[in-house]
């Protein structure tokens, strides 16, 4: 939990205004989410921020608070709450008391603690950091749902797009801000989708058009990446009845396949 600056009980009671209902935003299976504002430094305005309060009587409470500060301390991603603070503390009545403070987002998922139960989980059954579930879970773990095919399935459509992109899920700077499902899905709408793919991949495209003497050879490699990059965008639809099912993922891979290898 190193890293983040440390914000005293005292201060949270304050800023939430005794954690009053007024200010609750919701609760959840590990805790509870508050509206607050703390006092800002010297001329600076007060700042919103949103106050996760972890119930520690309820079974991986306290791995997935570990769990959380330690997988979101540096990251940077439009769909998570950036953690600003942590209070680690003995509240009023001298029990034990731990609560995430992030920045305050309108219509962030804030009501559970669905990210850190994914984390909390997957690490106890996995050697795997868990840091590096970042980016590929699928939005509705956020919300606190459970495991699921369809998640499998977004995350592996992720990971055909960076494969294909050679760009993280988790860096939006290079995209202009935009999400990576969301800049594939707009290349392949308006034409530039040359211009999404990994320079490395793009490079060797162009050096095997001037080595081929036969054009279609390199118009099936082309068509290729356009499949498996529709293939990537289907995966990873928000909703999860609208993604595309394993075995059809299975079958567009063979047709994917099949098309590249003809005539070889």
């Amino acid at each position: 939990m190193e890293g983040h600056p440390l914000i005293s009980y005292a201060q949270l009671v304050k800023a939430t205004d005794g954690f009053s209902a007024a200010n609750l935003l919701g609760s959840g299976s590990f805790g509870s989410v508050y509206k607050g504002e703390l006092d800002g430094q010297a001329d600076e305005s007060k700042r919103l921020v949103a106050v996760k309060v972890l119930k520690l009587h309820t079974p991986k409470a306290l791995k997935s608070f570990v769990a959380e500060c330690e997988a979101l301390r540096n990251m940077r991603h439009r769909n998570l709450l950036k953690i600003v603070m942590i209070c680690s503390s003995i509240d009023s009545r001298g029990n034990d008391f731990k609560a995430i403070v992030c920045d305050f987002m309108e219509n962030a998922h804030v009501g559970d603690f669905g990210l850190a139960k994914i984390l909390v989980d997957r690490s106890s059954s996995s050697d795997q950091p868990t840091g590096k579930i970042i980016g590929y879970a699928a939005p509705e773990y956020g919300a606190g749902n459970m495991v699921t095919t369809h998640g499998d399935i977004y995350s592996y459509g992720v990971l055909v797009l960076e494969t294909i992109t050679g760009k993280r899920p988790t860096d939006s700077e290079s995209r202009h801000g935009l999400g990576l499902r969301e800049y594939v899905d707009r290349a392949l709408h308006n034409s530039t989708l040359m211009d999404a793919v990994d320079t490395h991949l793009s490079m060797d495209l162009d050096n095997e058009l001037h080595a081929m003497s036969d054009a279609s050879s390199y118009k099936r490699m082309a068509d290729c990446i356009v499949s498996l990059l529709t293939l990537g965008v289907s995966c990873t639809q928000e909703l999860p009845s609208r993604r595309m099912p394993t075995g059809d993922i299975v079958k567009e891979l063979h047709a994917i396949k099949d098309s590249l290898l003809a005539n070889t």
